[in-house]
């Protein structure tokens, strides 16, 4: 076709292939680790307000138009929008040179969420202890 890149088959089957878009698809698992190590990091700041961010956003089901190459068109989907993700954290969502089109780093929010269920559970143990001290005034 037109969109030259590379392909990896194995005897039958397409198993890889990387576009000239630097699109890649991959048949079998992708395994991949980020490098997180405390010593490679400075000015760690907690996030603040994380469920107030988390309440920003909506989880869509959704399917796939044929403005992008990288699905079939109609393929349906779950995500977010990036729009949305880009206006409480900034650096999650990376906007594409070529075409302008804004990407999430959907495991970049795995922080935001820890924040958020922290900040839950915080809230939950402060009800649990009303309501204990409620009980034992009975």
């Amino acid at each position: 076709g037109t969109n030259r890149g590379f392909v990896f088959r194995n005897n039958t089957n397409n198993v890889a292939g990387i576009d000239a878009s630097g699109n890649g698809r991959f048949e079998g698992d992708v395994v991949a680790f980020a490098t997180s190590d405390e010593r490679l990091k400075n000015n760690l700041i907690q996030i603040e307000s994380a469920i107030d961010k988390v309440m920003t956003l909506t989880g869509y089901h959704f399917e796939w138009n044929d403005k992008q190459t990288v699905y079939p068109a109609g393929m349906q989907d779950v995500g977010v929008l990036a729009q949305d993700v880009e206006k409480i954290m900034p650096d999650v969502v990376t906007t594409r040179e070529l075409t302008g089109y804004k990407a999430v780093k959907y495991e970049k929010l795995v922080s935001l969420l820890i924040e958020a269920i922290k900040e839950q559970q915080t809230l939950i143990n402060s009800i649990q202890d009303q309501i204990n001290s409620f009980k034992l005034s009975e």
